[in-house]
C-alpha cells in the first residue's frame, strides 16, 4: 500500500545503501539527547504536480483542455468498469440475475447478446440469451466460471 504521509526532517535519515529511510526519533532523558530508530520504510519524497507549467493563473483554453483529458479519462475508465465478462453477475429488466458466460452478436438483426445461466424463484436452472444493452453489471464476478469454461474445452 503507498501513503502519503508528511514527514519531519528529523524523522528522515539518509542511507548510503537504501536511500531515504524513516526513523523514529527518542529523547534520552537522562542527557537529554536524540537517538534514532531506524525503521528501514523505505521513503519516496513526494512534490505536488504542477498542472500548469506556464502559467499560474491558467487561461480559460487550459482549463478547458484539461477538463477535456480529464472527462477522456473518465470515459475510459466508465467503459472498461461497464465491459461484461465471463463470470459476472447481470440484472435484466425483469430483475433476474444471471451468470454470464458467453457473449455474441446476432446474425439476424446485428445486436449483441450475452448468455446468461439464471435461477427462477423455485430454484429451477435455465440457460438464456439476454440483450446485452438491457443488462447491467451487479458487481459479483465468479472466476469459476472462467476457469469452469477453459476445463470444459481442454484448455489449461
Amino acid at each position: 500500500m503507498k501513503y502519503i504521509v508528511d514527514i519531519p526532517e528529523s524523522m528522515v535519515i539518509k542511507s548510503a545503501l537504501k536511500g531515504l529511510t524513516l526513523g523514529i526519533t527518542m529523547k534520552v532523558p537522562s542527557n537529554n539527547q536524540d537517538f534514532v530508530i531506524p525503521t528501514n520504510i523505505q521513503l519516496e519524497p513526494y512534490t505536488e504536480p504542477d498542472i500548469y507549467l506556464h502559467t499560474d493563473n491558467p487561461t480559460g483554453w487550459e482549463l478547458y483542455q484539461d477538463y477535456q483529458k480529464a472527462k477522456e479519462r473518465y470515459e475510459t475508465w466508465k467503459k472498461q468498469m461497464n465491459e461484461i465478462h465471463v463470470g459476472d453477475e447481470v440484472e435484466n429488466a425483469s430483475h433476474k440475475k444471471g451468470i454470464v458466460f458467453n457473449h455474441h452478436i446476432s446474425p439476424s438483426n446485428g445486436l449483441e447478446y450475452v448468455r446468461v445461466l439464471y435461477m427462477d424463484d423455485d430454484g429451477n436452472s435455465f440457460v438464456s440469451a439476454w440483450e446485452k444493452n438491457n443488462v447491467c453489471k451487479t458487481g459479483r464476478h465468479f472466476d469459476e466460471v472462467e476457469v469452469l469454461l477453459k476445463n470444459m474445452s481442454g484448455e489449461q
